[in-house]
């Protein structure tokens, strides 16, 4: 299913954190600048194919795979974002390469 609009809507303000361990991974190089995955990321947010994930009393949950490339290859990402409940923006939840 695509990347529902009220979902599309809170990316506008929604906040990517990123960890250390991410940027750090084998596959990307050390110069990975951390906005360059916030963008990524956000990218693959507001165009890519999204997959409902799981609810619960927090919120619902979103899955989001897009493909990424680094100098050392090009590698499949999984991000996990949720829409709190009560809440209209999304929040970065996970990311991680597959």
């Amino acid at each position: 299913m695509k990347t529902s609009e009220g979902f599309r809507r809170g990316l506008a303000h929604a906040t990517c954190r990123l960890t250390n361990q991410f940027i750090e991974h084998e596959c990307f190089s050390y110069d990975l600048l951390g906005w360059l995955l916030a963008r990524t990321l956000r990218t693959a947010a507001r165009d890519g194919e999204t997959t409902l994930g799981k609810a619960s009393v927090f919120g619902q949950k979103y899955e989001i795979r897009f493909p990424m490339s680094g100098p050392q290859g090009s590698y499949t990402v999984l991000s996990v974002w949720i829409i709190p409940t009560g809440v209209e923006i999304p929040y970065l939840v996970t990311a991680y390469i597959e």
